[in-house]
């Protein structure tokens, strides 16, 4: 099937593939589903995964589309909580974990190409110059297990007791100083911070540190 990609873009897509796999096993890793669903894609003869890529923040138009051209095509968006500060607000939503990345799982042919590959919204299929690429199963089952318990993934800093952390904003940004531990106050945590050759504890959201 003729595939407009050049031979750059194609080796990008190859090592994109490389680093969805390190960014999932490193935890920073949901298509929405409901909590604990089981895992609805089996095993069908012919039927391969593939990665999509499409302009930005057009991965919903894309999945409409394709919906609307075909049943043949299945299509996986996984998606991450992500929680920002606004006005002293957190502000939680749901965003893309690859944006302008979607999984599609389908029979290669060239009524699901069409469907497909030339949906409004779409750059390209990731492929290696002659034929897409196709996507581990085991890749796929591992990022829905990561999604299944609240239909989305809930990523934490990571903080752990003794860990060295900078303060990003407020009043206190631009000190050091040592992660002890959460407080009993939701959405705080204690800090040893540098004032002046000595540590003093604060409580801070944890929104505002980073790791050193």
């Amino acid at each position: 099937m003729n595939q407009r990609n050049g031979q750059n873009g194609d080796q990008q897509g190859v090592e994109g593939m490389a680093m969805w796999e390190d960014r999932l096993h490193a935890g920073s890793v949901p298509v929405l589903i409901a909590p604990g669903s089981v895992f609805p894609f089996p095993p069908s003869d012919g039927k391969k995964w593939y990665v999509m890529q499409t302009k930005p923040h057009n991965e919903s138009r894309v999945i409409t589309h394709i919906k609307l051209r075909t049943q043949e095509v299945d299509v996986f968006l996984p998606k991450i909580e992500v929680v920002r500060k606004r006005r002293g607000r957190r502000i939680r939503s749901l965003e893309p974990l690859f944006p302008s990345y979607l999984f599609v799982y389908m029979h290669l042919n060239p009524a699901t190409w069409q469907a497909v590959r030339w949906a409004p919204g779409v750059r390209r299929i990731l492929g290696d110059g002659e034929s897409p690429l196709e996507v581990p199963e085991g890749l796929i089952q591992t990022i829905w297990e990561r999604v299944a318990p609240l239909g989305f993934v809930r990523v934490g800093l990571n903080l752990t007791p003794g860990m060295r952390v900078r303060v990003k904003n407020g009043p206190f940004a631009g000190f050091e100083g040592i992660f002890e531990r959460p407080t009993s106050r939701k959405e705080r945590v204690r800090v040893l911070l540098e004032f002046l050759g000595s540590l003093r504890p604060v409580e801070i959201d944890p929104l505002d540190l980073e790791q050193v």
